[in-house]
């Protein structure tokens, strides 16, 4: 048998005779995104405010261990900063109440806005 075979059947893209297919749920990117998710949407804010008080990576880590005791890396951390000021959405409407979700657009502002008046100071 071929091997190309052999990994269809166990994609469950192909079936013998006497099985059914499963029907896999398509997730949406937002969903899949969100599944992947290894922190809360409130360590993001908390996250996302030490940043707009100028914290700097290895400090917001270190309060985090202090504080909540939480899977949060270092690398969270930056890749929360990087998603920011490339403008991809770090939490998504549809999870946060209307008010906290304003508060997060509002914090993502002043990250950006101050970003750029270091930029132009350079």
């Amino acid at each position: 048998m071929p091997k190309h075979t052999i990994t269809r059947i166990k994609n469950g893209q192909l079936v013998c005779r006497d099985e059914d297919k499963k029907v896999k749920k398509t997730l949406t990117q937002i969903e899949l995104n969100i599944s992947k998710r290894k922190i809360k949407v409130d360590d993001i804010i908390i996250v996302i405010e030490k940043m707009v008080e100028q914290w700097k990576p290895s400090q917001i880590l270190d309060y985090f261990i202090k504080q909540h005791n939480s899977s949060i890396t270092i690398d969270i951390i930056k890749n929360i900063k990087r998603n920011i000021l490339n403008n991809k959405p770090v939490i998504y409407e549809s999870e946060l109440p209307e008010e906290q979700y304003r508060h997060y657009l509002t914090l993502i502002n002043n990250i950006v806005n101050n970003n750029l008046n270091n930029n132009l100071h350079i």
